[in-house]
Order: structure tokens, then C-alpha cells, then sequence
């Protein structure tokens, strides 16, 4: 794993995100990325089940999984949090992914969509997922390549000040520690990555139980 944490606690980081975010808007995912997420995680008909947006953003993904399910969104940057309540109907909480404010056993599904890679504490953080999940609820897990091309030449994923980059097998070990992974999908939004082969594409998408 390859690693380039500048930041060592949630509070420096907190301020470089509200910054960053206030001066140039919130990190945001296509239409057609968040309906492939919630198919990945086999969410297709409308339910009362309930899905937490780790790391959440300005909400455009918790829009799209609303339309199925009773969505929550949490996010330790305020400023991040305040473009989501424009965006979805979610519940919303400040937090960290290390301390989530929820009961044990109470989300069916949860995502983390490119923002595993960024969190200062991972064990913690997965420990603290295992925990909100219930007992084989699944997780999508949404995480950038090592193995990449591009990054043979650039070690950084959004030029953000905490990153990881991890191969396949490196994710898989540590992500196993915590769920049963059920299934690995490649990702990449350059229509030439269809033709690459899984362990050299841009992202990974790990779907996970917890058993």
C-alpha cells in the first residue's frame, strides 16, 4: 500500500475539507456512477431498508439511493453537509467514520465511495462499519488502484493531502479482515478501461458482507 497522510488528526483535516470545499464546491459523482453503485450493492426495488453515505459529500449519491431506500448521510465536513441538505431528503450527521454517532446492528446497507483511502485511522474506521452494519448487510466499498497505470507516474488519486493507493490483493487482505467479500468489480470513467483487465484499472468497487 502506498500512503501519503500529511494530515495526522480529524481536526486538521476537517479544516483543509471545509476550505477546500467552501472555495471550489464539494466532490461530486455522475448520475449514472451512483446508479451503478446501488446495482453493484444490489439495491433494485423500493424498500424501508436503511443505508448509511459514509463520507457523503454534497449528498448526490444519498439522492439517488432515497428514491429506494431511508437513506443517512454522515460527513465531518460542515460544509460538505450543507450542500447535501440542498441535495437529498437524507438524515445527516457531523462525524467522524472513526466515532459513528449510530446504534450497533441498525443499517442494512452502507457505501463508502472513494473516501476510505482518505480516513486517517482505517482499522478503526472498518471496525466502526462493522459495528452500524447488521449481520449480513452488505457494504460497497469504492477504492483507487496501486496498480494503475497513471499512478506509476502520479501517486495521488485527487491531489488531496491523506491518500492510499492499494493493488487489488492489498485491499481485499485488509478489507477481509472485517466482511466477507463477495464480489470485486473494476471501475474507470474512460471508455478505454473496459479493455483493461481488472487488476489494472483505474478503481475497484469491493461488495462486502457482514458476516
Amino acid at each position: 500500500m502506498i500512503e501519503k497522510m500529511e494530515f495526522k488528526t480529524d481536526l486538521k483535516a476537517f479544516e483543509w475539507y471545509n476550505k477546500r470545499f467552501f472555495e471550489f464546491g464539494v466532490f461530486e459523482t455522475s448520475e449514472k456512477y451512483n446508479k451503478l453503485m446501488l446495482e453493484w450493492l444490489g439495491v433494485k426495488d423500493k424498500s424501508r431498508k436503511k443505508l448509511l453515505d459514509i463520507g457523503c459529500g454534497g449528498g448526490v449519491f444519498l439522492k439517488e439511493a432515497e428514491k429506494f431506500l431511508d437513506c443517512f448521510g454522515v460527513d465531518f465536513s460542515s460544509v460538505a453537509l450543507t450542500q447535501a441538505q440542498e441535495n437529498s431528503a437524507a438524515s445527516l450527521v457531523i462525524a467522524s467514520a472513526s466515532a459513528l454517532p449510530f446504534k450497533s446492528n441498525f443499517f442494512d446497507y452502507a457505501v463508502c465511495l472513494g473516501s476510505l483511502e482518505h480516513f486517517i485511522d482505517l482499522k478503526k474506521s472498518l471496525s466502526e462499519i462493522k459495528r452500524i452494519l447488521k449481520k449480513n448487510g452488505k457494504i460497497n466499498i469504492y477504492v483507487p488502484n496501486s496498480d494503475f497505470i497513471l499512478f506509476k507516474f502520479n501517486k495521488a488519486t485527487a491531489f488531496q493531502p491523506n491518500e492510499r493507493l492499494a493493488s487489488i490483493e492489498e485491499w481485499k487482505k485488509l478489507l477481509s479482515e472485517y466482511f466477507s467479500v463477495e464480489k470485486i468489480y473494476k471501475y474507470t470513467e474512460s471508455p478505454l478501461g473496459r479493455f483493461l483487465p481488472k487488476k489494472y484499472t483505474y478503481s475497484f468497487s469491493f461488495i462486502c458482507s457482514n458476516k
